[in-house]
């Protein structure tokens, strides 16, 4: 009997034991939420007193499209960059580039002006290249 199994054995009456002689449970709790295979974006903020911080998400609330629509709409005070990860896949990437070059991108074809603290995330990761919008004849 392997280690784990007699310490999980050694918990329960011999009746209830024997059920678990062969399964396979855990004895320490994950810290990585079960989510499944799924991306998770979060966003580094920045505030003049406290620092720093990943903001805090619903677990539903972590994929792209929404991160892309809060950094948008003003959710954030000051992003410094953008993480995605999935730990199910077991990688982990900064993508504030893409994230930024989807928002200028988003921002010019709606003829939208974005917010002076999402224009200073812009330009910090994607430059101040402007689209140009031709004029169909």
């Amino acid at each position: 009997m392997a280690r784990n199994e007699s310490s999980v054995i050694g918990l329960y009456p011999p009746s209830i034991a024997s059920e678990f002689q062969y399964a396979s449970v855990p004895l320490e709790p994950s810290i990585v939420p079960n989510i499944g295979d799924q991306n998770v974006y979060l966003v580094l903020d920045c505030f003049e007193r406290s620092g720093c911080a990943w903001r805090e998400a619903d677990a539903g609330e972590t994929d792209l499209e929404t991160v892309i629509q809060d950094l948008m709409s003003g959710q954030y005070n000051d992003p410094q960059r953008v993480i995605a990860f999935n730990t199910f896949e077991h990688w982990a990437d900064d993508v504030s580039e893409d994230v930024a070059r989807e928002i200028k991108r988003r921002a010019d074809l709606r003829h939208e002006d974005l917010s002076s603290s999402i224009e200073d995330f812009v330009v910090r990761h994607a430059g101040r290249e402007h689209q140009l919008n031709l004029r169909l004849a």
